[in-house]
């Protein structure tokens, strides 16, 4: 559309017009306006200077505008209605339901894949993983291992840019970001590491009385099983390391132990859960909490999402 003509009224004359089809501003009302413009540039570094008169010269306040420690925690598979948050009351979440509650539920929030790999890429770099070749899960683990798959070494990383600003950085649980030595968290900004870099880990050992599994063909126990692979060991840092306690509750231990150590300093831990992800393996502790769920699979997977909101409380 070509207007041709633009006559806005001012009381001191036309602010506008159009000439040879370009839009122009009267001389006197541009004036005007940066003149006003600068005058509202110098209340605001007023008001600026104002505020931090008072924030230096109270303790409690300054000590308000230090850097906030910041937790992420992803879960790994959890479904929309594995939940409370939206309505369904089939597994009961306290802990979680209490973050929504005192905080912000998102209900139409998507990742940018629904599988592991690619939305973890997403969420470490804040890009969309096409911008780096990282559309796909980068599994079996042979291929992962054997093909050098893996998050890009250029990409930079949002525990690259806090490790930069000051802050201690530090990651337990699930890497899914590549398992050869490039790819490993402390090589991407991560100060401190607990837990495997593949998309999956056995939990637990399947053959101990008091855990319950459920493997495919309907396998309860793995008699040949001597421990888990070596190409995707539970790790401290870069050491492999032989950890027998189930693995969510490992993660939580690992977390806490983590805040513990930094409390008095600004810090970022990502706390990635593998639950309640397959294999299906849960402890009696949370095992015996679902009696009234009937179906092995279930009740199993229900144990381990309970384990989950323990661990987040």
């Amino acid at each position: 559309m070509v207007y041709s003509q633009v006559d806005l009224n001012h009381e001191q004359g036309n602010c506008f017009a159009l000439s040879n089809n370009r839009l122009t501003i009267n001389a006197a009302y541009k004036e005007k306006v940066t003149e006003i413009m600068a005058w509202k540039k110098i209340f605001r570094l007023m008001a600026a200077g104002i505020a931090l008169l008072i924030i230096i010269s109270d303790g409690d306040a300054w000590a308000q505008y230090k850097k906030p420690n910041i937790i992420l925690i992803v879960a790994d598979d959890l479904g929309y209605c594995d939940t409370d948050l939206y309505g369904c009351d089939r597994i009961p979440t306290p802990n979680i339901d209490t973050i929504a509650q005192k905080g912000v539920l998102f209900t139409a929030g998507y990742v940018t894949n629904p599988v592991c790999a690619p939305s973890r890429a997403a969420l470490m770099t804040g890009r969309y993983q096409q911008r780096f070749g990282f559309e796909y899960n980068t599994g079996p683990l042979s291929r992962d291992y054997d093909q050098g798959l893996g998050l890009p070494p250029e990409e930079i990383t949002v525990a690259d840019v806090l490790k930069n600003s000051g802050y201690v950085t530090g990651m337990v649980g699930k890497w899914h970001l590549g398992t050869r030595p490039q790819f490993h968290p402390l090589k991407r900004g991560f100060d401190e590491y607990f837990g495997f870099t593949f998309g999956a880990s056995l939990y637990i050992n399947p053959n101990r009385k008091d855990v319950r599994s459920y493997f495919k063909n309907g396998r309860t126990k793995l008699p040949d099983w001597k421990g888990r692979n070596a190409r995707n060991p539970i790790m401290r840092g870069t050491v492999a390391i032989k950890e027998e306690s189930y693995l969510t509750d490992a993660f939580t231990r690992e977390g806490l132990s983590f805040i513990e150590r930094h409390h008095q300093e600004p810090f970022f831990l990502y706390l990635a859960y593998s639950a309640p992800h397959t294999p299906l393996q849960a402890t009696l502790k949370y095992y015996a909490r679902f009696e009234h769920i009937k179906d092995e699979r279930q009740r199993i997977y229900a144990a381990m999402v309970s384990a989950l909101d323990d661990g987040v409380g």
